[in-house]
Formats: C-alpha cells, sequence, structure tokens
C-alpha cells in the first residue's frame, strides 16, 4: 500500500495458525514500511552493499546444485544419477564441476548487466545535463561534486560499476574463485555440499565469511593489536602475523622472519591468536579446523589459496586497494612481490583481471548465454 505523494510503501503480512490444542485460531499481523527511491540515485545509494552480494551468492550456489536448465543431450545417457523433475535437474558428483561453470557464467553476466546498465545510465546524464540548462542549485551541487572528486580521486572502474556497490563485487569475485563456485582450494565433492549448505542457512555476517575470509595483522614489536586487513596475497609480510576465518577453517600464519630463532614474542603471540579465534567460533557446528602455518611451508597454500591474487594488479592499483603497502620501502615491495613469481593469470585472475574480462567492452559475457542471477 502506497498513499500518493509518500516516501513510503507499507507491507502488511497475515500468519494464522491453531494453537497446540487445536481450539484457538490465532492470527498474527506484521506491518514493515520501507523507503520508496525517487532516483536511482537514491536506490544504489539505500542499497545495502553487504546484503546485495549474499543474495546473489546464495543464487549462485543454489544453481551449482540444482540447475534449471533441460539438456537434451542429456537424455538417454546411462549412469546418470539425475532426478528430473519439470526443469530441475538435480546435480550429481558427475556433473558437479558442469553445473558450478553454469553458475561462473551466470555470475559473469550479472555483472555484465549491471555494469552496462549503469554505464548506459551514466551517458543518458552526461547527455540530458548538456541538453538541459542547469540551475544554480544543481551547479552549487556540481561544484561541490566536484571538490570531492578531487579529494578522492576517481577511477576507470568507478565509470564502470556503482562505486557504492564495490565491495559487494569483490565479495563476489572471492566466491567465484573460490571453494563453492570456482576450482580451489580443492575439496571433495561431500564437503563442497555441506559449504554450499551452510552458506545457503547461515546468517548474514557468516556468509561473508565464507565468501571472504576474514583478516587481521599482528606486527612484531607493535602492539596486541588486530588490525583488519584485506584478503589478498600482498598482505602476507614477512614480518607480520596473519589471523584468518573463514566459517569452516581458521588459520594462523607466520611470516618468515617472525619465526627467526630468538624471538620470544612470537609464541606469545600465537597463543593470543589461537585464543582469538576461538573466542569468534565458540558457538558454532561444526567446530572450524585450526591451521597454524608459517611461511614457506607446503600446507601455507590452505590460505594463500583463499586470498584473492592482488600480486596480479599494477603497482598503482595494489597501492590504492591497500594503503599500507605505502609504508614499505622499495626492497621490501620487490621481495612481497617476488614471493608470488609463479603465477598463471589466465587460470587464477585478479579482481581487476576479471572484472574487466566480463565487462569491458569486448568481454564474451555480452554473448553469452547465461542467465542473470536476477532472472
Amino acid at each position: 500500500y502506497k498513499k500518493k505523494n509518500s516516501k513510503y510503501a507499507f507491507f502488511q503480512f497475515i500468519i494464522r495458525h491453531v494453537n497446540e490444542q487445536g481450539t484457538i485460531i490465532q492470527t498474527k499481523v506484521h506491518t514493515h514500511r520501507l523507503p520508496i527511491a525517487l532516483t536511482l540515485d537514491d536506490f544504489i545509494n539505500g542499497c545495502q552493499e553487504d546484503v546485495i552480494p549474499v543474495l546473489l551468492g546464495r543464487e549462485a550456489v543454489y544453481r551449482c546444485g540444482m540447475s534449471r536448465f533441460m539438456d537434451s543431450r542429456d537424455k538417454g545417457k546411462e549412469g546418470k544419477e539425475e532426478e528430473e523433475e519439470g526443469h530441475i535437474i538435480y546435480c550429481s558428483k558427475e556433473d558437479d564441476e558442469l553445473f558450478s561453470m553454469d553458475a561462473r557464467n551466470d555470475l559473469d553476466v550479472t555483472v555484465y548487466n549491471i555494469s552496462n546498465a549503469y554505464r548506459t545510465l551514466g551517458l543518458q546524464t552526461e547527455l540530458s545535463k548538456t541538453i538541459l540548462p542547469s540551475t544554480e542549485d544543481e551547479e552549487s551541487n556540481n561544484k561541490n561534486a566536484s571538490t570531492t572528486e578531487q579529494e578522492q580521486p576517481l577511477s576507470a572502474l568507478d565509470f564502470a560499476f556503482p562505486p557504492e556497490l564495490s565491495d559487494a563485487l569483490r565479495l563476489l569475485h572471492h566466491l567465484r574463485r573460490g571453494p563453492m563456485l570456482g576450482s580451489g582450494p580443492l575439496q571433495s565433492f561431500d564437503d563442497r555440499a555441506i559449504q554450499r549448505n551452510l552458506f545457503l542457512r547461515l546468517p548474514l555476517k557468516d556468509c561473508i565469511g565464507m565468501m571472504a575470509p576474514f583478516l587481521w595483522g599482528l606486527m612484531i614489536g607493535g602492539n596486541f593489536e588486530f588490525m583488519p586487513i584485506p584478503p589478498e596475497t600482498l598482505a602476507l609480510w614477512d614480518n607480520s602475523i596473519i589471523v584468518a576465518d573463514d566459517y569452516r577453517n581458521l588459520f594462523v600464519w607466520s611470516g618468515r622472519s617472525t619465526v627467526s630463532a630468538g624471538n620470544p614474542q612470537h609464541e606469545i603471540m600465537i597463543r593470543s591468536c589461537e585464543q582469538f579465534l576461538m573466542e569468534r567460533s565458540k558457538n558454532r557446528f561444526p567446530m572450524p579446523q585450526l591451521h597454524i602455518l608459517r611461511e614457506g611451508e607446503s600446507m601455507s597454500r590452505r590460505l594463500t589459496s583463499r586470498l584473492a591474487p592482488s600480486h596480479g594488479d599494477s603497482p598503482e592499483q595494489q597501492l590504492a586497494r591497500f594503503p599500507a603497502l605505502g609504508t614499505l620501502s622499495e626492497q621490501e615491495l620487490i621481495a612481497l612481490r617476488y614471493k608470488f613469481r609463479f603465477y598463471d593469470p589466465s587460470s587464477d585472475p585478479s579482481f581487476r583481471d576479471w572484472f574487466w574480462s566480463v565487462a569491458g567492452t569486448t568481454s564474451k559475457s555480452r554473448k553469452s548465454t547465461g542467465v542473470s542471477l536476477c532472472d
């Protein structure tokens, strides 16, 4: 229900049920008020950036288990473990990767559609400004906006995708390359199914942690304060201890220089990290597995594979995303990037490489047969 010229719309839900004794019919009425966006900018600003990627991610994960598309070439094949009900095909172990690839394709199409609509809208806005004269209020707003833009320089990404949803876009990139949709870190079919099932049922904050791990850093010689850092490979500094949580796994990673002989702080900080993670996960079931890792060990790939490969971006983009890199010397930056010299961008593209391959003017997503996650 919406009144004329009202800024809000009202939704009312009625629930009726019988009590335990079966003698009384109980009625509950729930009324919810939502603000109405009069412009597209108001709509984007009113979006909850942490909710959007979880909703899209759940749809993508759901499609990994159930495909809405009937594939005639699969009909009649022997050995298929598929149960057909209308237009739903339940995923079997053999078709898991096929359905996952379809879900990744659908996610790419969704990102392309959002980017294309945003750029089209921006072009129409610029054309309207050149055709219609601006009022004094609009000119003052434009001046204030230009001042803000000078203080915070825009990148090409800001013109290709809504800046208000930039963090949501990064979460979708993490989900696409993660164990629920992507190829790594490799897991068995059963573990993958359990993780997907949890993702579809858990609360919002836990789902965000499953899409991209929460990371904190501790510096040797500093205080025992856990500083949040972005979940990317360039956060693995030699003189830091990294604490990570992706809901089902807990990690404590020690840099090379922190485990040097004669360092009395290292063991104390490791115990502090373990207590921090145990406190965060004390109410979880099943209990997550704790991994104590050191740089250079083969098992440290368990954490590295879950981090976005920011080392694949240009140095300017790396610094813009992670300003703390500016505190490192040139030699330290070179040594940090050298850790990831064995890197294949075609198999695991960085965030920007993936985005421009999907949303660029020559993107294959415009010709893709995938179906948007919003449809």
